[in-house]
């Protein structure tokens, strides 16, 4: 449910501990109307200004901030009396989930529209048209490009019990950083040998996921009831404040931890112990940009698994950002702290993999997801992101696909 924009820097060059985040083929200034059409359709709460470090906007979100519960009140206000700047998180969910969910939640309340989602913003509308259809138990196996190797021209589908051919006009592929590259990569052909939109070599590489640490800082005497405390984010030290004053990272609140996901962990761990350390909890998702390497790719082996070759160039800025937030908690009260880095076997934000650029010699698509060697293709979704920036992308990859599928529309009149 958390749907910031990505910040103004993020669009530019910025230097980080572990190398050269590269800027984008386009600047936020091209991609801020799409922004406001994006938190439109998702129904975003937030608060204009309230983060420092928040890009300008044109017009105000959409709807008021999604308000503390008394718990998580009391939190905040603690931290700001230890001088720790916070701001609401932007939230594509509303108050009204309460009256839902009894017990704590992360993703979604319930089923309902309490939170929106592709499906209840996006695609339950584009479904009242007529010309649209939904096929379920189906996934497709390849793209097939025309002789000439450039247009694409069908589909092998599996469908039920059945494999069947789809000739679309133009090819939309939205299926997520891993499985849209790997499509791509399997549906090589003579013309092709590397993969469709692949001239550039650069499918599957670039692959980026944030560094994530999950922390809980407890107080014994302070109990946290609350269902949802997603509300709150810290953005210190996002634009700098590490080595050399470099970047370091978003902090938010994440879910509500509870003992199941810890035993999942540490099994070992006895679950009395457990519920009380949960009850008197705070916890908090830590996020530090991964930054794009050509090498650190997906690729499809000869038994048609996917594989992952990977570095993490830019991890030492998120142990600086882990080790500054617990002196920054601490000092506010909090004692005892416990941390859990994600590894990589825990993807979050996964993206880059068919990434877009202004040059046909070093992305697969062009700024507005077009593919440059098959013009009758698009990549919409986080797979096109030229940087992963160090917050949730759900909202700027709407934003582009928006902007995407009005060049899309232009072009075809």
């Amino acid at each position: 449910a958390v749907t910031p924009r990505f910040r103004e820097s993020d669009f530019e060059e910025v230097e980080h501990a572990g190398g050269t985040s590269p800027a984008w083929p386009f600047s936020y200034a091209e991609l801020e109307p799409y922004y406001c059409q994006a938190e439109t359709l998702f129904r975003v709460h937030g608060s204009d200004g309230a983060d420092p470090c928040d890009p300008w906007r044109s017009k105000p979100y959409p709807y008021r901030r999604v308000p503390d519960e008394q718990s998580i009140r009391k939190v905040r206000e603690r931290l700001e009396e230890n001088e720790i700047k916070t701001h609401p998180t932007p939230l594509c969910s509303d108050e009204t989930w309460l009256d839902y969910a009894p017990i704590t939640w992360d993703s979604y309340p319930n089923t309902g529209d309490k939170k929106a989602d592709a499906e209840n913003a996006l695609l339950r509308d584009a479904l009242k048209h007529e010309n649209v259809k939904l096929v379920s138990d189906a996934r497709v196996l390849r793209l097939n490009a025309a002789k000439n190797g450039k247009e694409i021209i069908s589909l092998d589908v599996s469908y039920g019990d059945s494999i069947i051919t789809i000739k679309p006009k133009s090819v939309v592929v939205s299926a997520g950083a891993v499985n849209s590259a790997a499509l791509l990569l399997r549906s090589a052909d003579s013309q092709n040998p590397k993969g469709l939109s692949n001239s550039s070599g650069m499918v599957g590489g670039n692959y980026m996921s944030h560094h994530c640490t999950f922390l809980m800082m407890v107080d014994p005497k302070e109990i946290n009831d609350s269902i949802y405390q997603k509300t709150v984010s810290i953005n210190e030290f996002y634009l700098g404040g590490g080595r050399g004053d470099l970047p370091l990272g978003h902090v938010q609140m994440c879910g509500k931890i509870t003992p199941p996901m810890v035993q999942g962990i540490y099994s070992w761990l006895p679950e009395y112990p457990l519920k009380w350390l949960c009850s008197h909890s705070v916890d908090w998702f830590l996020v530090t940009e991964d930054l794009p390497v050509p090498d650190n790719r997906l690729i499809v082996d000869s038994r048609d698994r996917i594989r992952f070759s990977l570095t993490r160039p830019n991890y030492s800025s998120h142990v600086q950002l882990v080790q500054k937030m617990k002196e920054r908690f601490k000092r506010a009260g909090y004692r005892w702290i416990f941390s859990k880095p994600f590894g990589i076997n825990y993807p979050t934000h996964q993206c880059g993999t068919v990434r877009m650029g202004n040059d046909p010699a070093t992305a697969p698509i062009d700024q507005y997801c077009r593919s440059y060697d098959h013009p009758n293709l698009l990549v919409v979704d986080a797979s096109m992101l030229p940087t992963s920036a160090a917050v949730n992308p759900a909202l700027t990859v709407l934003a582009q696909s928006i902007r995407a599928g009005q060049q899309w529309l232009t072009d075809s009149v």
